[in-house]
């Protein structure tokens, strides 16, 4: 709305003008809630929200924009399924076969303390091979099933869901072994209603047979959660997804 320009009054009513004036003094100190095109609207001062929210806002486009919990869970999952994390691996792997490979040499020119210390040597060797055959690089993928049941060959990787309708995105039971504290980030790039559950026997954030479905795509933006299995069976879920029951 515009803002109020009061009329200076005269004769009799003449004494009301300072009141008037008051009165426009105090709209103008206050935001607008449909300002005219042109009218100063800014806060002026340290804003207190008293422990509320302010909720609705937009996608952020520029640096001085506010960034929501959506924004944020999307950066931190799609951080935690980086390949920089697989290559910081791959470079401890091949730095432990290294020196798995130097104690052995050296164990061969001793005596009795060399058959130890190569026995040492080639267990460290086979660590480290076995760590290296773990490094997975992030390769997204799309994938298009009602519902897709994840292998261990994804470790690591993102799986992008663009389904208009609900589908699911399965966590195997061990039969199909993935590898404890092995990663997979799943991104909702559809519309449709997205569930993550596990096959039976599978826990997820401490519920047996549990299940979740993803906060929500809204406007175009996509929503994320990262899977990392922290056991047996079991499962850690973070990101943009409603409480596990």
């Amino acid at each position: 709305m515009s803002n109020y320009t009061r009329n200076t009054l005269t004769g009799d009513l003449a004494p009301v003008n300072a009141e008037l004036e008051k009165i426009q003094q105090s709209i103008s100190d206050k935001l607008d809630r449909s300002p005219s095109s042109g009218q100063a609207n800014q806060i002026e001062s340290t804003f207190d929200a008293n422990n509320n929210k302010i909720i609705n806002i937009p996608a952020p486009t520029t640096d001085n924009e506010a960034v929501r919990k959506v924004d944020l869970d999307l950066v931190k999952a799609e951080f935690l399924a980086s390949p920089i994390s697989a290559a910081n691996s791959a470079s401890e792997a091949l730095a432990s076969a290294s020196e798995a490979s130097d104690s052995a040499a050296a164990a061969s020119s001793s005596s009795s303390t060399a058959s130890t210390s190569s026995s040492a040597a080639e267990t460290s060797a086979a660590e480290a091979l076995t760590a290296l055959e773990n490094v997975s690089f992030d390769i997204p993928f799309t994938s298009a099933e009602t519902i897709y049941t994840f292998t261990s060959a994804q470790r690591g990787e993102t799986i992008r869901r663009p389904s208009a309708t609900a589908n699911t995105v399965r966590i195997p039971e061990d039969t199909s072994p993935f590898p404890i504290n092995g990663v997979l980030s799943v991104v909702q790039t559809g519309a449709g209603p997205l569930t993550i559950d596990g096959e039976v026997g599978v826990t997820l954030n401490g519920v047996l047979n549990g299940s979740t479905t993803l906060a929500g795509y809204a406007a175009g933006l996509p929503v994320a959660i990262v899977l990392t299995k922290i056991g047996a069976n079991s499962y850690e879920l973070i990101g943009s997804a409603n409480a596990v029951t």
